[in-house]
């Protein structure tokens, strides 16, 4: 009776490592995959702590929130010939004692020529997907604080 189990366990043992060595690829390939996720994972979640994105403002109203809640103080709106450019809304505002045209557009093309209208020497203007800042200034650091939130 001792032989056949012994018997039997041999033909397991035996059955099973034919098993594992003829599946060693599948094996290898899901245990590859898993990791390879969990190294995608955590690259996702690094690159979301380590970046603070930019507000996403399409509407003057949505960029004056972002500037205050960034810190900056914000005028009230003055008013801006927005149509003359192409824009569906526009007005300007002080931040933090310079002015600041921001404009709607109806498309990121339209966004795109009106910065390139908009540019002089005297200004820093860009566009954020269909909005645009005009800031009245060159001024590194105070172009910087605003471009950090919009």
């Amino acid at each position: 009776m001792v032989k056949i189990i012994i018997g039997v366990v041999a033909v397991v043992l035996v059955a099973g490592g034919a098993y594992m060595l003829l599946n060693k690829d599948d094996v290898a390939t899901e245990n590859n995959q898993s990791t390879q996720t969990a190294d995608t994972n955590s690259s996702e979640q690094t690159s979301e702590v380590a970046e603070q994105p930019k507000a996403e403002v399409s509407t003057v109203d949505g960029a004056i929130v972002a500037l205050t809640d960034g810190g900056l103080s914000v005028g009230e709106k003055q008013g801006a010939f927005y149509d003359m450019i192409g824009a569906e809304n526009g007005d300007k505002v002080d931040v933090d004692g310079t002015v600041v045209e921001m404009y709607e557009f109806s498309t990121t093309q339209k966004a795109q020529e009106a910065v390139t209208q908009l540019q002089s020497e005297d200004n820093t203007t860009y566009a954020n997907g269909t909005f645009v800042i005009l800031i009245h200034t060159t001024d590194p650091a105070v172009v910087e604080k605003i471009q950090g939130i919009l």
